[in-house]
């Protein structure tokens, strides 16, 4: 008699062999007979069928169903009755079989359950049953609850059950297994600390002005003791966060905040607006060595004798027998030329290349406090930045990673940002690979492109060091709009340049005649300043490619920065739209629905910011301004191309300006502008003013020579190709 064999759905299963050829012809094997459950087990406790006589297949033929329905392409065949045990080979060869150990996965499939994926087997399933677990068709996983009670409950029933069974049992991973533990036992012996941390920065001035996932995003970098990776979507505060983080731990201040090159003065920026903290204590390292430069101001500061320095949160050993400093340094010249010492530096702002190259500065320094920006710059555990950055992370007491694309696509891209927070977490890379990244023997070794037990990684990562929020689980909080300001650095040749070209203004100010040699030196040095941007703004386009997936528009004045733009677009290989003055308007129209079109693979749109009217590019998530104009409303239309009627979710606007150059008197000028207008129009300034306010380092710095009301856009005619390319030949590249 047939034994009873239930699928997952509970039904008897249906009994079946196998005709397709291969090494499993004639094996008889059970499935689920509504095909809903996908259940099957291979019923090794019948002979293989092996091949007949002609005779033999024509009276086979009274047992085959004539319904072709049933036949699972040719590949298997429902029988009513076993077939006649078959020569010594194959019963030795299903004996084999009737010993293969029923193989039974542990893992986690969401945040609240675990999954148990097993060969199916009437005591097994029984045992199942008894914990009681539930059977999942989609997920084709029995669910339990995500506990260590019901994980020992699961472990222990099937043993129990099954001793005769010889069944191979593949366990949670032991780092899984402690989270579980630690939530059983309700909290870390952290929590005291905690409080007192959250109560300190709760009397902060900068708390108030914390959404509530902001604040809980604080809440969460301080239970977990200031190491954690900060994985919000672009757009939600990240740099906000982690300032107000740092706050509460100033006993481990000077803080090293490391990031692209062309984010160190937005960074600046940052610091100055949310922690009011004086421009003398943030020192911005512009190249190789200023880092350096700082620890021997520090020894000539003490006593030539001394070997010792003590810094504001970290001790510094030197050689202060050397009053010049280190060698070559007085060809070096400082940032700043103030008294300000290391010992009154709060916080260093360095990129990622200047770092690797002083990354001995760095060990000797002993940073207590880290911010990475742009985690994913360490993705790749070949790199020097990666290999020279991450034993800094793995001793420093608190760092914060700060990345809004965790590369959960590819995790193996995820590891070494995990392991230069939690070097305990995953034993090695390839263990972490083998369980999470769905590895592949090649001719070259194993490689972990793929990705595998996501639930599990993310379940993991998120008790544990990760907190990433989504714009769409969040949108009820965030404005419909967000301006934000990156704050960039020319080079000191290119700035001097610029600043040579205003020199005239000043013997024309108050001059009734000289309007107009006025207003032609304003265009130049409008064009110059877009000029020297170009470089700036193409690195920064790159870091942006390299954060995110969301489509971007981009708006631009100068033919040769757009050219630029496509060119760096290309480099990066990313498609992209672009309107200009030259594109037919009849093309311009079916260029937007190629963008717009929900399937495209059009990422940015590149656009003139003079031609944007009455275009709808909605589908984008961020706007980038490379270069400014003088018309406010030009801005705000240029804007709303992607902050349309039908828009779902909040649109990030990005305006890039350049120090010293005429971006900050034009940034003045136009929210100036701006709030007048929202006065005038429905008495709230705040509904169409830029709410980003310049610090005052960016208010009261030297950068013109001339005043905002020589701004006159009426004046200002278009500037053509002939005279950018005179004007560049004045300016030098860096």
């Amino acid at each position: 008699m047939a034994p009873d064999v239930s699928c997952y759905c509970g039904v008897g299963a249906r009994k079946l062999v196998t005709k397709k050829e291969g090494r499993n012809k004639g094996r008889w094997f059970w499935t689920c007979p509504t095909r809903q459950c996908r259940f099957f087990k291979w019923d090794n406790s019948t002979p293989r069928e092996t091949d007949a006589t002609p005779l033999q297949q024509q009276n086979q033929s009274t047992l085959q169903p004539s319904n072709s329905s049933n036949n699972n392409n040719g590949s298997a065949l429902m029988i009513s009755q076993p077939r006649p045990a078959a020569s010594s080979n194959t019963a030795r060869s299903n004996t084999n079989h009737a010993h293969e150990p029923i193989q039974i996965y542990f893992m986690i499939h969401s945040s609240n359950k675990i999954g148990i994926r097993v060969q199916c087997d009437p005591q097994v399933i029984a045992a199942l049953r008894s914990i009681p677990a539930q059977w999942d068709p989609v997920a084709r996983l029995w669910l339990v609850s995500a506990t260590k009670e019901m994980y020992d409950k699961a472990i222990h029933a099937i043993t129990s059950s099954t001793a005769r069974l010889g069944c191979h049992i593949h366990p949670l991973p032991k780092q899984v297994i402690h989270i579980l533990e630690q939530e059983e036992g309700n909290g870390s012996s952290t929590v005291a600390d905690k409080d007192e941390r959250l109560t300190t920065i709760q009397q902060s001035h900068v708390w108030p002005i914390l959404k509530e996932f902001q604040k809980q995003g604080v809440r969460e970098g301080l239970r977990r003791g200031g190491r954690m990776l900060l994985g919000d979507e672009m757009g939600l505060g990240k740099t906000l966060q982690a300032l107000v983080i740092s706050q509460a731990y100033k006993e481990a201040w000077p803080v090293l905040v490391i990031c692209p090159s062309s984010l160190r003065f937005t960074w600046k920026g940052e610091i100055r607006r949310w922690l009011k903290i004086p421009e003398d204590e943030i020192y911005v390292v512009l190249k190789g060595g200023d880092l350096e430069l700082t620890v021997a101001a520090a020894a000539k500061h003490g006593a030539t004798a001394t070997k010792t320095v003590q810094m504001d949160g970290f001790m510094m050993q030197v050689d202060g027998s050397n009053d010049d400093g280190p060698r070559n340094s007085k060809r070096r010249k400082t940032q700043s030329t103030s008294t300000t010492t290391p010992k009154d530096i709060q916080f260093y702002v360095i990129s990622y290349d200047l770092a690797t190259k002083d990354i001995e500065t760095i060990k000797k320094c002993k940073f207590k406090f880290i911010i990475c920006d742009e985690s994913h710059y360490i993705k790749s555990p070949q790199t020097k930045r990666t290999k020279a950055l991450k034993p800094i992370l793995q001793k420093s007491d608190h760092v914060l990673l700060l990345s809004g694309t965790p590369a959960f696509s590819r995790p193996i891209e995820l590891f070494t940002q995990i392991n230069a927070l939690c070097p305990k977490l995953f034993q090695s890379r390839v263990a972490f690979g083998d369980r999470y990244c769905q590895p592949q023997v090649t001719p070259y070794g194993v490689q972990y492109k793929g990705a595998q037990n996501l639930s599990e990684l993310n379940f993991i990562l998120e008790k544990t060091i990760l907190v990433r929020r989504l714009k769409d689980e969040v949108g009820l909080e965030l404005p419909a709009k967000m301006r934000q300001t990156v704050i960039v650095q020319p080079s000191q040749k290119d700035a001097k340049a610029v600043k040579q070209l205003g020199e005239g203004l000043d013997r024309l100010q108050g001059s009734k005649d000289g309007n107009h040699e006025k207003q032609a030196k304003l265009l130049e040095m409008y064009t110059a300043t877009g000029l020297i941007k170009i470089p700036i703004v193409c690195e920064y386009l790159n870091h942006m490619l390299e954060s995110t997936e969301e489509r971007i528009l981009i708006f631009a004045y100068h033919k040769t920065m757009m050219d630029s733009i496509a060119a760096t677009l290309e480099k990066n290989n990313v498609e992209y739209i672009r309107i200009d003055g030259k594109t037919d308007p009849r093309v311009r129209q079916e260029l937007c629905e190629k963008f717009q079109s929900p399937t495209s693979k059009v990422q940015v749109a590149l656009l003139s910011i003079v031609i944007g009217v009455g275009l709808t590019l909605s589908m984008a998530d961020i706007v980038i301004f490379a270069e400014l104009f003088w018309t406010p409303s030009q801005l705000l239309q240029s804007e709303d191309r992607a902050h349309r009627m039908g828009r779902i979710g909040p649109v990030t606007v990005k305006y890039i300006l350049a120090l010293n150059t005429l971006d900050i008197t034009l940034w003045k000028m136009i929210k100036k502008k701006l709030t007048i207008i929202g006065e005038a129009i429905d008495g709230n300034a705040t509904k169409v003013t830029i709410d980003e306010k310049l610090t005052t380092e960016y208010e009261s710095i030297e950068d013109d020579g001339f005043e905002e009301e020589d701004l006159d856009e009426e004046g200002l005619i278009d500037i053509t190709e002939s005279t950018c390319q005179s004007i560049a030949s004045q300016l030098t590249f860096s």
